[in-house]
């Protein structure tokens, strides 16, 4: 009876011990986790109380928080309401406005590429033009929100564009008509001769698998035995699109990409399912640039 209760209290103690370890590094863990929180909620007080002008409370926190995931990698990102309904409409591939893709470029407003058929391509538009005014006002401080807020609009409304142009020493004007703004993921292909097909990808919208697919076994069916891919400008899209245009290239069985994090769920690894229909020997160019 003695051994049993001093084997019980053994355990207690074993117990006690391991408990107030765990207890330590909890603590130590959630303290370090609240020690920081503080210290930016202190940061956050005295600026709101003594920087020299009236801060946006909400513009603050958001900044420092796309601050804190821009620490993690390139492609990490936070998505407020109105980004998330931007990413929506891009990947839905349709969009009242003038039909071009812009980006700040050396602190410019530039036209990274009109998008083919659009009021922008039809009136000349390049990429790597500088949208220097619009409306009159100048760009100088626009971010890429602040140019969508204006470009976008009712079809058939109007809008006016001011674009530097290098080589070109004035200001550039164009007034374009908004129209509605069908995005295609493959928005050319082509057999260009000598058995070459061409074929462009914009982007990987919605569609983007099913298109390619097509452009590929028409132009093959064509008579085409090479084939030149055309990823340039294309910012990229949806993970599904991603793995379904892959799937095109590679036999079955081959890993196309894997997803991971702490989460269970989170986890996958996807592979090509689908028989290559034109096989895996065809001569294959891709081109990409830094817009890719």
């Amino acid at each position: 009876m003695k051994r049993r209760v001093a084997l019980v209290a053994t355990l207690v103690i074993v117990a006690l011990c391991l408990g107030g370890l765990f207890g330590r590094l909890w603590a130590q863990k959630t303290g370090s986790l609240m020690d920081s929180l503080q210290t930016f909620s202190r940061v956050v007080d005295i600026v709101m109380s003594t920087y020299v002008e009236r801060i946006n409370p909400d513009k603050m926190i958001r900044a420092g928080i796309r601050g804190m995931l821009s620490s993690l990698d390139p492609h990490t990102e936070f998505l407020d309401e109105r980004d998330f309904k931007e990413l929506q409409v891009m990947t839905e591939g349709e969009f009242g406005g003038i039909g071009i893709h812009i980006g700040i470029v050396d602190k410019q407003l530039t036209v990274i590429s009109p998008i083919e058929g659009s009021p922008a391509e039809r009136a000349g538009i390049r990429g790597g033009d500088r949208i220097a005014q619009i409306e009159g006002k100048s760009t100088e401080d626009y971010t890429t929100d602040d140019a969508i807020k204006v470009l976008r609009g009712e079809p058939g409304s109007k809008v006016k564009i001011g674009i530097a142009r290098p080589g070109v020493k004035d200001l550039i004007p164009f007034e374009l008509t908004r129209a509605i703004i069908n995005i295609k993921a493959v928005p050319y292909a082509a057999l260009l001769g000598d058995g070459i097909a061409y074929v462009r990808l914009a982007d990987f919208s919605k569609t983007a698998g099913d298109e390619v697919g097509h452009a590929i076994d028409s132009l093959f069916h064509a008579g085409a035995t090479k084939l030149i891919f055309d990823l340039r400008t294309n910012g990229g899209g949806l993970l599904a699109e991603g793995r379904d245009v892959s799937d095109l290239f590679l036999p079955p069985g081959e890993v196309i990409v894997k997803t991971a994090g702490r989460i269970p769920d989170s986890k996958h690894e996807y592979v090509a399912e689908t028989q290559d229909a034109h096989g895996d020997q065809y001569p294959l160019v891709v081109l990409v640039d830094r817009a890719s």
